[in-house]
């Protein structure tokens, strides 16, 4: 039972390749800047540093608070 606990309940990937994401044509992003997110029990994320994304096609959600990640807002093309 105490090895489910020596793991990071949240562990940080940098990536070094590139990462290019492209909507109807238009890109969105190409960065070498991403990083994969794992959290115990949840899908894998992905996070791009908002100067590395064509925001004028992003929406925001709105923000709102998380337990573990603080203040956040999600964007939706």
């Amino acid at each position: 039972m105490l090895a489910a606990f020596t793991q990071p309940r949240i562990t940080l990937y940098p990536h070094t390749r590139d990462l290019r994401v492209s909507i109807g044509g238009s890109a969105l992003t190409d960065t070498t800047r991403d990083i994969e997110l794992r959290e115990l029990d949840y899908p894998l994320q992905q996070y791009i540093p908002r100067d590395a994304l064509r925001m004028g096609l992003m929406t925001a959600s709105g923000s709102k608070t998380l337990p573990l990640e603080g203040r956040c807002c999600q964007f939706f093309v």
